[in-house]
């Protein structure tokens, strides 16, 4: 009969030679650095790649983790036994960190079987706490003779107090001693599945995190946390419950800046879209892929495309930041998909985040500063929609539902691209790099096209003029279109939808695309750079004479710019060229003759879009209000109508102008209109 053998084993031997070998500059780092650094990070994908000894540490870290770090503190002290044994390094202070996991846990399955071991979460900051100093050892003196308790370890989560003195035996009250206790940084995080990975709402799970990463992210960042799953009892009142909750114990963080890193894309994916990029017309192919289930609106989903690949955000020579995120905005009549649309822009896109304007706060959408049992009482922040869309999209349906209070922490959010907070002693600044998507609908339910557009929709044309692109959509008879469409309405319910199209591209497929081209950042070439000048300067021609509106401003010229950068990068190309610069201006030309066109003088005017009112008509508001202040502040509306409208001015119009005025400082009362003399 063959005896069991037993392997022994020098697992500190191992580390310590390991550490000699393949971390060195590491070690080097954590010598030079202290005490302004403590952590020592072990690279795991380094060590997986160290042989079969490697391996096998590896697996007892996965696997028990509590006795691989501990082993890893003492091979470090063996290294580092000079500066330990004089008083320079306390090893009791090293904190080991792995990083580079590449193994990833979804946190909607984790499970018990996980229970302390390392794992690594991908997600996105939800809530950070403050940072706080937190007692690791506690020391104590008694009350009744004074004598001090050794150090005491402290758990995580409750502070642990001796039952009686040491040295008298008493049942005595016990002083903390601050001084000759052990605190460290601390602070608490919450982390949620990405929204664009979560089949149902994103599940969350929380994270303590201490030493020196304490403060190295913030909410809405996406991130890659490795550490030690742990389990809390949960308690009702005084009474213990058989149910443990996870939390986290963070070992290292990893922030994921602009790589998408939650899409993968192999050889046959980006062989197949490297082909439909260098087709002639991509924009074209890409417009038909977006919402292929609803018939029509091809400017609108041709600009849904170039607002996914979006353009490049730049830093000018100032430190002054520019964006690049393009920003579209759907106005028109109900039932016409628009938020359909939405809804699949935010599918096909690398990360995005639909909500609706009824009912969102302005914290919601932003950020705000909160309190509950997650902070133990102390403020926090939490982010919004905005700001969890950070470098992707942000969906917002009924953008007109929203009050103004809540509509205005988007102004600073849309073009600083930023959060910016100050409550409760709290003053952040968070960031929202995300293209926005809105939809609105207009106030009497249909578009009037004869009616400014700001006079339509209950937006500020603050907020308007941030949009780089608005499209009027409106459902107008027509028996041929009318035909197609329900037609094409038929075929989808008979499960004849456009998905089965060999046009279209499938949503990943789409998704990967849009990857590869936002990893570019293509530059202007002369020739583009021309065609963007002749266009500015050609539009602006018209101005110049006395008393000419103003058809655009260079908020459009940076639109073309910004609408061209995202056809490059549709095509996969580092370059934008001249027809990119075409396919930018044709829709920018689209969408000014919906909303910034005055069919009376057959002119472009972008105070149609920005303050509500054309030129002629803030010329004929001007002459109203002489006419009234000529006749000490107040005439008959009547005389009004009767002196205009034999001017060529028409009754709409003059109706239109004397509503304004009656928001703005006039009375309109028993046929007289009044001057306010407040």
């Amino acid at each position: 009969m063959t005896e069991p053998t037993a392997t022994i084993t020098d697992r500190v031997g191992d580390w310590a030679g390991v550490l000699s070998r393949k971390y060195t500059i590491e070690l080097a780092e954590l010598k030079r650095l202290w005490p302004h650094q403590h952590s020592f990070v072990i690279d795991t994908d380094r060590l997986a790649h160290s042989g079969a000894l490697g391996l096998t540490l590896l697996t007892e870290l996965e696997r028990s983790p509590d006795r691989s770090i501990s082993d890893i503190r003492d091979a470090l002290i063996q290294r580092c036994q000079y500066e330990v044994s004089s008083g320079r390094i306390d090893p009791a202070l090293i904190e080991v960190r792995p990083a580079n996991h590449n193994y990833t846990t979804p946190i909607g399955r984790i499970r018990s079987g996980h229970a302390n071991t390392l794992v690594s979460l991908d997600g996105i900051i939800r809530r950070a706490t403050q940072p706080i100093a937190h007692m690791t050892r506690a020391v104590y003196r008694c009350r009744s003779c004074g004598a001090l308790t050794d150090p005491i370890p402290q758990g995580r989560r409750q502070a642990e107090e001796p039952d009686i003195c040491p040295r008298c035996e008493r049942k005595a009250r016990m002083d903390l001693i601050k001084e000759r206790s052990s605190f460290i940084d601390y602070q608490r995080l919450q982390l949620a599945e990405n929204p664009e990975g979560a089949s149902s709402q994103p599940q969350a799970i929380d994270v303590d995190v201490v030493g020196d990463v304490v403060g190295a992210v913030q909410p809405g960042d996406r991130v890659r946390i490795t550490g030690i799953l742990r389990t809390q009892q949960e308690r009702a009142g005084v009474q213990n419950l058989p149910d443990f909750k996870y939390y986290l114990e963070c070992l290292s963080i990893r922030t994921e800046e602009l790589s998408f890193e939650e899409v993968r894309i192999d050889e046959a994916d980006e062989r197949k879209i490297r082909e439909l990029a260098a087709q002639p017309n991509v924009c074209h192919v890409v417009g038909r892929s977006i919402s292929p289930s609803v018939y029509g609106h091809e400017r609108v989903k041709r600009a849904i495309g170039l607002q996914l690949f979006g353009g490049v955000r730049k830093t000018m020579a100032d430190g002054t930041p520019r964006r690049g995120d393009v920003h579209v905005l759907l106005v028109g009549d109900p039932g016409i998909a628009k938020s359909v649309l939405l809804r699949y822009a935010v599918k096909v896109a690398p990360r995005g985040i639909y909500t609706s304007g009824q009912g969102t706060t302005k914290a919601g959408l932003t950020a705000a500063a909160v309190k509950d049992d997650f902070s133990d009482g102390r403020w926090m922040l939490e982010a919004g929609a905005l700001v969890l869309a950070d470098t992707g999209m942000a969906a917002v349906d009924e953008l007109d539902k929203m009050s103004d209070t809540d509509r205005s922490g988007l102004h600073e959010a849309m073009e600083q691209q930023s959060v910016s907070l100050a409550k409760a002693g709290i003053t952040a600044t968070l960031r929202s790099r995300c293209a926005l998507l809105g939809a609105a609908n207009p106030k009497k339910g249909r578009f009037d096209m004869f009616v400014p557009l700001a006079e339509q929709i209950n937006m500020p044309p603050s907020l308007l003029s941030r949009f780089d692109l608005i499209f009027v959509l409106q459902d107008v008879a027509d028996p041929e279109a009318d035909a197609r469409l329900s037609r094409h309405l038929l075929g989808n319910h008979r499960q004849q939808a456009a998905d089965a199209n060999e046009d279209v591209i499938p949503p990943e497929l789409l998704r990967k695309w849009v990857k590869m081209g936002r990893d570019l950042n293509p530059v202007l070439t002369d020739a583009a750079e021309e065609a963007i000048h002749a266009f500015y300067l050609g539009m602006r021609s018209g101005a110049q004479r006395k008393g000419a509106p103003l058809p655009i401003t260079p908020r459009q010229e940076e639109g073309v710019i910004r609408l061209a950068e995202g056809a490059a990068r549709m095509r996969l190309s580092e370059t934008v060229s001249a027809d990119d610069v075409r396919v930018a201006m044709t829709l920018m030309d689209s969408c000014l003759r919906d909303v910034a066109y005055d069919a009376e003088t057959g002119q472009f005017d972008i105070d149609r879009l920005y303050s509500g009112a054309s030129q002629k008509d803030r010329g004929l508001e001007r002459e109203i209000e002489a006419m009234i202040q000529d006749a000490e502040g107040k005439m008959r509306v009547s005389a009004i109508f009767e002196s205009f409208m034999g001017r060529g001015h028409g009754l709409d119009q003059i109706e239109r102008n004397l509503a304004r005025m009656e928001r703005s400082g006039y009375s309109i009362a028993n046929g007289m209109v009044y001057r306010n003399e407040n």
